[in-house]
Protein backbone atom coordinates (compact mmCIF):
# COMPACT_ATOMS: atom_id res chain seq x y z
CA UNK A 1 0.00 0.00 0.00
CA UNK A 2 1.26 3.18 -0.71
CA UNK A 3 2.18 6.12 1.69
CA UNK A 4 -0.59 8.67 1.41
CA UNK A 5 1.62 12.02 2.13
CA UNK A 6 3.77 10.85 -0.38
CA UNK A 7 1.03 10.92 -2.51
CA UNK A 8 -0.55 13.76 -1.54
CA UNK A 9 3.01 15.94 -1.65
CA UNK A 10 3.14 14.67 -5.52
CA UNK A 11 -0.26 15.83 -6.88
CA UNK A 12 0.07 19.40 -4.56
CA UNK A 13 3.28 19.86 -6.25
CA UNK A 14 1.82 18.64 -10.09
CA UNK A 15 -1.15 21.19 -9.33
CA UNK A 16 1.49 24.05 -8.32
CA UNK A 17 3.34 23.81 -11.36
CA UNK A 18 0.85 23.18 -14.13
CA UNK A 19 -0.92 26.62 -12.61
CA UNK A 20 2.48 28.96 -13.04
CA UNK A 21 2.82 27.48 -16.58
CA UNK A 22 -0.73 28.02 -17.36
CA UNK A 23 -1.06 31.65 -16.08
CA UNK A 24 2.71 31.90 -17.66
CA UNK A 25 0.74 30.64 -21.28
CA UNK A 26 -2.21 32.87 -20.23
CA UNK A 27 -0.06 36.04 -19.82
CA UNK A 28 1.81 35.46 -23.25
CA UNK A 29 -1.26 34.61 -25.06
CA UNK A 30 -3.40 37.43 -23.26
CA UNK A 31 -0.61 40.42 -23.18
CA UNK A 32 -1.94 43.56 -23.17
CA UNK A 33 0.44 45.60 -25.18
CA UNK A 34 -0.56 47.98 -27.63
CA UNK A 35 0.18 46.44 -30.76
CA UNK A 36 -1.38 43.05 -29.28
CA UNK A 37 -4.95 44.86 -28.40
CA UNK A 38 -4.66 46.81 -31.65
CA UNK A 39 -3.74 42.97 -33.67
CA UNK A 40 -6.86 41.61 -31.69
CA UNK A 41 -9.30 44.02 -32.99
CA UNK A 42 -7.99 43.83 -35.81
CA UNK A 43 -8.84 40.51 -36.20
CA UNK A 44 -12.49 40.72 -34.84
CA UNK A 45 -13.08 43.34 -37.67
CA UNK A 46 -12.45 41.20 -40.19
CA UNK A 47 -14.67 38.35 -38.87
CA UNK A 48 -17.63 37.53 -40.90
CA UNK A 49 -20.92 38.50 -39.82
CA UNK A 50 -23.37 35.55 -38.57
CA UNK A 51 -25.78 34.41 -41.24
CA UNK A 52 -29.34 33.27 -41.41
CA UNK A 53 -28.64 30.08 -40.04
CA UNK A 54 -26.15 31.38 -37.75
CA UNK A 55 -27.97 33.56 -35.94
CA UNK A 56 -31.33 31.31 -35.76
CA UNK A 57 -28.53 29.21 -33.92
CA UNK A 58 -27.47 31.62 -31.67
CA UNK A 59 -31.07 32.67 -31.33
CA UNK A 60 -32.22 29.16 -29.68
CA UNK A 61 -28.94 28.60 -27.95
CA UNK A 62 -28.52 31.94 -26.45
CA UNK A 63 -32.06 32.80 -26.49
CA UNK A 64 -33.41 36.44 -28.19
CA UNK A 65 -31.67 40.01 -26.63
CA UNK A 66 -34.50 42.07 -25.79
Amino acid sequence: MADTSETTFRNERSDSTSSATSASLTAQKRSSDPASLARRQSLHEQRPRVGFIGQMWNNWVRGTTK
